[in-house]
């Protein structure tokens, strides 16, 4: 699991920060137009590659000093690692950063039509190829969110 609820928040794991180091490095290497490895990063954070993979992985809690570094390094919103906002004063869902939960990733996507064009029923998916399938969603939104709004 990436996220524990807590209030109306969701809360990240190790698992899920893991995963959100992991997809900054994928976007710093897609805006560079290079595959940007995990010993890039860890060279320009100063640590040890394998220090790095057991953040990655989950194994190892990364201190916010790092988790700072890492914003800056790949140039990412200043909240980019902070606990999202389940629910909104009227009580409509937002999404979380990363989906962890088939059913509201289901509901996030038949919510919005253009992400089931062409065919694709995200009725007949199993849940792991359902949370697959909305976190790429999610991935791209950021970059072309990040495209737009830096004015490329």
């Amino acid at each position: 699991m990436y996220l524990t609820k807590r209030g109306e928040m969701f809360v990240l794991t190790r698992k899920g920060i893991g995963e959100l180091v992991k997809n900054a490095r994928k976007l710093k290497g897609e805006v560079l137009g290079i595959n940007y490895t995990g010993k890039m990063l860890a060279d320009e954070l100063k640590i040890s590659r394998s220090f790095l993979g057991d953040i990655e992985t989950g194994r190892t809690k990364a201190p916010d000093y790092l988790l700072k570094s890492i914003i800056d390094i790949c140039n990412l919103e200043s909240d980019y690692f902070k606990d999202k906002k389940v629910k909104s004063e009227n009580s409509t869902f937002k999404y979380p950063e990363i989906f962890t939960n088939a059913n509201e990733a289901r509901s996030y996507i038949k919510e919005h039509k253009i992400f089931s064009s062409d065919g694709f029923n995200i009725d007949e998916e199993s849940d792991d190829r359902v949370l697959e399938f909305a976190n790429a969603l999610m991935d791209q939104m950021k970059l072309v969110a990040y495209k737009y709004k830096n004015g490329r």
